[in-house]
């Protein structure tokens, strides 16, 4: 992770209004990675610290020996709920942290990032002529935010405590400072240096005490410029220091220090791209104690909020100029709730600070900055006062007021611009107590589109307001913005969904009401591709006597043009061609190509196709096989994974960008999580992992994630490898999954895997459909970070058998199933599908060479589905005759019966939505794979 840099997010401005050379030391330039893991390369973070947080009940032996382990001094305790500072060896920062993440002692470990202030530098200021307080005087039709009005209300209570976490405020005369004149009737309370570590928070550099103007300067005393909460209290801590930066050990103490001394609101005007699990814990205890965080948006405006503004805990802050528009330097985006005056060249924001930045001793004067570091201070004031008009008010309900009556900028309702639009601080003091009802989406239809489409969704569920957005979201990837949003009643709402160039995969949908109040449909909806042009094929190898294969489906009507790229340890080789004749399927033998060596592939045509992997090995005793993967991601799950019991598990990734990537992997076990060294990737190429090297004698889930978008397989073996099996993950969680073939009949040992990579308990029904109907099971809860087997044969034996889970949660599925023949144990495995859809196409299939070939459709639906099958074999199309479904059962169709003796692809189609998987075994059952497919 990048050492966090508060920066202050403002322009300094001369009073005459003429624009200085911008500071721009100050302000954060780089964009928001937000994908993936953070690296500790190129990052920045304080040399040499770590912060590192142990899991609950950890005694202090074992925390002393992992301190020994990665060279640490004593740690410092920053906070109440076990957050330490480190001190390692400055070059040795990396490796501490893999070792300290590698440990189940850890809850999380990262460097100790740098974040800066959020400005960049361009009164009688508020009644003179020249209005340049616009940003308090005018209404917000006029761009301002109302405050003539809002003061006939209230100009604030002293029993108010407002947080500035910043460079200071000058709110003495003392030590070598001067107050500031127009903060003489300022109230004050006791804040601290996190800087300095002593108890006077005095302004070396400016921003503080600028922001802290914009908050409670003091008002009708004929002096400077007026605040907005004037009569309310300041606490000031000092976090940044003398040049507007600030680590997040200062940064998180500043944070529990004010929560715990019962500040009412916090104003955050600092910020950097980089996430932090340590600084959102602080955020999440702040706001448990029923504080108001304002945080700014950032200045590099891009569409990427900073953090920790991103984080829910915050009132995320956009910046405005005077004529109502997004200032340019604004950052943007899904994360974005609310916008303020921040000002620009044309029109700053003015408060009393030092004549020059940096030096106290230069004098104090009105001046002129601009920035959203500028514009949260003014959300924060109004936080205060709406406090103190409603001193019973939680804090969600000071946000929700502010937030929902807000003066509408933009698109209409919120937007990514605007957020809710402008605060308006004469409405927010007028609003009634807003609900605590939060939006419950339960299902959107359609539950799939393209990318580069723009869909029309229609979302149902309880508790839908007036006014809501409508978000699809997802980790590491920017969100995307709904537009067009109606609501119809409480349980309705439509909007259309922008899909350009939107990474395919599932995403979670979000609804948000104007109160800031919000839930989501974990892995609800799904970008599909925009074609069935690339595939990539990450587990391959014709080295240790694996005999590999790479199955083409041309549903089309005409010649598919097909080139394959091979990607192996030394990197790329010679593109391969082939053409494969309309509605057929074509079979690649790797080991005519190349011998003894791993390998992974691209493939790409000129029209649609469906790309399947098989490898076999001991000549055939056993193999795998795989459907493709059609885009890769920066995050991947999966669920299946043990190397006790014999098992040997391996986790391939391909890397299929032209540059290096940093990859980090955690186990999720059923002790918890446990995270893997990060290691690196070079472009073009794979990298295999033994997860008995980090984890030996246990089971285990995968999460994957990378600074590059990457593809995972994981493939196990027993036995000595006399079975294996593998399969591709999933880019996210998701409520629901589907799993079309099992049995616990014939031989069958069946179970289900469930990851739960979340924050919380899943909860997860499955729900068994038989030929006969549905059965039903009682929920089972799945812990945090940790992974789950379902053994269905104890619930249902003797069945042929398909699975539906339901979960409460974003969860992950798979389902591995065991026999013997006599011959030793065999098994194949395949990852659930999270939508039925009403086509399937298979690439693999045979029922020549000995091969036995089954389809297995599942219908989860109320109603009966019309089921038919087009074989597309070496020699042409060979269409089925259709049949029914019944409702919540599953039918298992023999292909051999069908098309005896050929090589054979398929098309499975519905009339409603489906799923299916194919299975195939060998030698007499004593060996077997499976696959699901590419579902349309």
């Amino acid at each position: 992770m990048k050492r966090l840099f508060v920066a202050i997010v403002s322009l300094s401005l001369v009073a005459a209004g003429a624009v200085a050379p911008a500071a721009n030391g100050a302000l954060a330039q780089n964009a928001q990675s937000g994908k993936g893991a953070p690296s500790t390369d190129g990052a920045n973070y304080v040399p040499g610290e770590i912060l590192v947080k142990f899991k609950s009940g950890v005694g202090a032996r074992s925390v002393e020996s992992l301190r020994t382990r990665v060279a640490a001094t004593a740690g410092k305790t920053l906070t109440g709920f076990g957050l330490e500072r480190l001190t390692v060896p400055a070059a040795d920062v990396r490796s501490a942290i893999a070792l300290l993440r590698a440990s189940s002692l850890v809850e999380y470990a990262e460097p100790n990032y740098i974040r800066s202030a959020e400005y960049s530098p361009d009164d009688p200021y508020f009644s003179q002529p020249a209005n340049r307080q616009w940003n308090m005087k005018n209404a917000p039709a006029g761009g301002g935010i109302g405050m003539t009005d809002a003061w006939d209300i209230t100009g604030g209570s002293t029993t108010v405590v407002v947080a500035i976490l910043d460079t200071g405020v000058a709110y003495r005369t003392g030590g070598g400072f001067t107050r500031a004149p127009d903060l003489a009737g300022t109230h004050f309370v006791q804040g601290y240096d996190f800087i300095n570590n002593d108890s006077y928070a005095d302004d070396d550099h400016g921003h503080g005490t600028h922001v802290c103007g914009t908050v409670a300067q003091s008002t009708n005393n004929a002096i400077g410029c007026a605040g907005i909460a004037f009569q309310t209290t300041v606490m000031p801590v000092k976090v940044l220091d003398h040049t507007g930066y600030g680590d997040d050990a200062q940064i998180i103490q500043g944070i529990t220090f004010a929560a715990e001394r019962g500040v009412e609101v916090m104003n955050l005007s600092l910020g950097s791209p980089d996430p932090s699990a340590a600084l959102e814990d602080a955020l999440d205890y702040a706001f448990g104690k029923n504080v108001v965080i304002c945080a700014a948006a950032g200045n590099a405006g891009i569409e990427a909020v900073e953090y920790p503004a991103a984080y829910p805990a915050c009132v995320a802050v956009g910046a405005t100029t005077r004529t109502k528009a997004k200032a340019s330097y604004s950052n943007f985006g899904a994360a974005l709730d609310v916008a303020a005056p921040g000002g620009d060249s044309s029109g700053p924001i003015y408060q009393q600070t030092f004549k020059i930045e940096g030096k106290p001793q230069s004098g104090i004067i009105c001046k002129g900055m601009a920035g959203t570091s500028m514009a949260t201070p003014h959300v924060a004031g109004v936080a205060a006062l709406v406090k103190a008009h409603n001193p019973t008010w939680t804090a969600s309900d000071a946000r929700a007021a502010i937030a929902s009556t807000c003066y509408d900028l933009g698109a209409a309702g919120w937007d990514s611009q605007f957020g809710w639009g402008l605060i308006d601080a004469n409405a927010a003091l007028a609003a009634a107590k807003p609900s605590a009802t939060a939006p419950a989406p339960v299902s959107v239809t359609p539950a799939f589109a393209a990318t580069g489409t723009t869909p029309h969704l229609t979302v149902t569920g309880a508790g839908f307001s007036s006014k809501v957005k409508v978000t699809l979201e997802r980790e590491s990837e920017i969100g995307l913005n709904s537009s067009s949003v109606a609501v119809s009643g409480a349980t309705r709402v439509t909007c259309d969904m922008p899909l350009v160039n939107a990474q395919p995969g599932l995403w979670n949908v979000v609804v948000e009401s104007a109160t800031l109040h919000s839930s989501s449909i974990e892995g609800g909806f799904m970008v599909d591709n925009a074609n069935n042009r690339t595939w990539y094929l990450a587990e391959d190898s014709t080295a240790y006597g694996f005999e590999e294969y790479f199955l083409i489906q041309n549903p089309n009507s005409g010649i598919a043009n097909v080139t394959v790229t091979f990607m192996t340890p030394d990197g790329a080789l010679e593109p391969y061609d082939v053409t494969v004749p309309a509605s057929s399927r074509f079979t690649i033998a790797l080991n005519d190509i190349m011998t003894d060596t791993d390998v992974s592939a691209k493939i790409t045509a000129d029209v649609d196709i469906i790309c399947e992997r098989s490898m076999y090995w001991g000549s055939r005793v056993e193999g795998t096989d795989s459907i493709g993967v059609q885009s890769p991601s920066y995050t991947w799950y999966l669920a299946e994974g043990a190397t006790s019991y014999g098992f040997e598990t391996f986790l391939l990734i391909q890397n299929p960008t032209d540059s290096e990537t940093t990859v980090e992997v955690t186990y999720m076990t059923a002790e918890g999580p446990v995270e893997k060294e990060p290691f690196t990737i070079e472009a073009n190429s794979r990298y295999s992992i033994n997860v008995a090297d980090d984890l030996p004698e246990k089971e285990m889930s995968f999460k994957v994630v990378a600074d590059r978008r990457v593809i995972a397989e994981r493939s196990m073996y027993w036995d000595g490898r006399r079975g294996g099996h593998d399969s591709i993950g999933t880019t996210i969680p998701a409520e629901q999954w589907y799993l079309a073939e099992g049995s616990t009949d014939w031989g069958y040992d069946e179970y289900v895997l469930i990851e739960n990579p979340g924050a919380a308990a899943a909860n997860v029904t499955l729900t068994y459909m038989t030929p006969s109907g549905p059965v039903i099971e009682p929920a089972v809860s799945v812990a945090a970070g940790t992974r789950a087997t379902v053994h269905v044969n104890d619930a249902l034996p003797g069945k042929d058998v398909s699975v539906r889970l339901t979960a409460d949660r974003g969860i992950v599925a798979e389902r591995a199933m065991y026999w013997n023949n006599g011959t030793g144990k065999a098994g194949h495995v395949a990852i659930g599908v999270p939508q039925p859809r009403q086509q399937c196409f298979l690439a693999e299939g045979s029922t020549d060479w000995g091969f036995e070939t089954w389809i297995l459709v599942q219908n989860p639906n109320e109603a009966a589905a019309n089921v038919g099958i087009d074989y597309m074999t070496e020699f042409g199309l060979v269409p089925k005759n259709a049949f029914t479904l019944p409702a919540n059962s599953r039918v298992s169709v023999h292909v051999n019966e069908d098309v005896p003796g050929v090589d054979t692809s398929a098309r499975v189609y519905s009339n409603v939505p489906v799923i299916a998987e194919r299975a195939m075994y060998w030698n007499n059952g004593g060996g077997g794979h499976v696959s699901t497919g590419l579902m349309k």
